[in-house]
């Protein structure tokens, strides 16, 4: 029995990850902004690419904090024998918090900052410079670091959040590099020294002057992606980038079909001549989001586990298909962007990290 279940099994679907591509990218930015920390966000699964895989190649650039969202994540990498340091950007309940935790966290609620200063554990204060979503607000904050003194708050980093740093129009940009700039001061003012001050995303990396923030939370550039348009003045600086992420799956069913035979659920797709399609395992559970119906490659509905493309004479059963490398067209044509079909891949496909 035991024989059985240690035997390998080839893959119906894999996600390959380029590791010269994320070292490539990571690179660029440390070119790009020599000034600064660069500091990869591999919450989210690494984005769709594999968080214990991705951490086990940009470990040895030693960057200052692996970013992520949850202690359950910090936990994962640290039991896969990651040693860099790791910044939790995420809320934690209050019964998972003890001293000892070798993590850094952040409170952007007066409650979160309470539970930290009790177990003595480092802390990242977000303020809410714009975005409307986390951080204490700027118009109390005085107020609020006279409360951190009281509870004696191990203040480790500042930090807010760019809103909208993909658009060509910085100007709500700027607007919350001056609420920044008033966090930092007020901060300063109150005897506070906090070592990490970082505002910026992939978006803003190129687009922040503050002096005093000396850290980048690089996630969606890591892993090959612009997010600038090509009306962006900082779209240049970043061709270089190199999508990091190859979808691959296998024809498991190829067939002929006549003009007028209907293809998957509820009949969406007719054949107006004799065609050839081969079935893929590979629907909107592992991957390729309904709204792709019809789109690109695929005929008629997506479905659960399964979806049929459009084939040739050459192609049979058991055939490698590459389903998607650069994810921009099919963000396009799904209406959404690369962010959601990246993260989206489920984690029970296989991840693998080749050259």
């Amino acid at each position: 029995m035991l024989s059985y279940f240690k035997r390998t099994y080839k893959a119906q679907n894999i996600v390959k990850v380029s590791k010269s591509a994320l070292l490539n990218n990571f690179d660029l930015f440390k070119k790009l902004i020599p000034n600064k920390e660069i500091c990869p966000v591999l919450k989210g699964n690494a984005y769709g690419h594999g968080l214990v895989n991705v951490a086990k190649v940009i470990e040895k650039e030693n960057p200052a904090f692996i970013v992520v969202d949850s202690l359950y994540e910090a936990q994962k990498l640290s039991k896969s024998g990651i040693k860099n340091k790791i910044l939790i950007l995420g809320y934690n309940f209050a019964e998972n918090l003890h001293k000892g935790l070798l993590y850094e966290f952040c409170a952007g609620d007066i409650d979160s900052a309470k539970l930290l200063a009790k177990h003595n554990l480092p802390c990242h204060i977000e303020v809410d410079t714009g975005m409307s979503r986390m951080g204490f607000s700027l118009e109390n904050f005085a107020e609020i670091l006279s409360e951190f003194k009281k509870m004696n708050l191990k203040i480790s980093g500042l930090f807010s959040h760019f809103a909208d740093a993909d658009n060509a129009n910085n100007e709500f940009t700027k607007q919350q590099e001056e609420n920044f700039k008033l966090a930092i001061s007020e901060t300063h003012k109150a005897g506070f020294k906090p070592k990490w001050i970082h505002l910026a995303n992939s978006a803003g990396a190129l687009k922040t002057n503050i002096e005093e923030v000396n850290m980048i939370r690089l996630g969606f550039s890591l892993y090959g992606y612009s997010p600038y348009s090509r009306e962006d003045k900082f779209f240049e600086p970043l061709k270089e980038l190199k999508p990091a992420m190859k979808l691959y799956s296998h024809i498991i069913a190829c067939r002929e079909i006549k003009p007028g035979d209907k293809v998957s659920y509820n009949c969406t797709f007719e054949a107006k001549e004799k065609m050839l399609i081969g079935t893929i395992p590979l629907g909107y559970y592992e991957a390729i989001p309904r709204s792709l119906s019809n789109k690109g490659p695929f005929l008629g509905r997506i479905c659960m586990n399964h979806s049929i493309i459009k084939v040739d004479a050459k192609n049979k059963i058991g055939d490698e298909v590459e389903i998607f490398g650069n994810l921009n067209e099919l963000a396009k044509l799904a209406g959404t962007i690369p962010y959601e079909l990246m993260t989206r891949i489920s984690e029970t496909l296989k991840r693998e990290i080749v050259d």
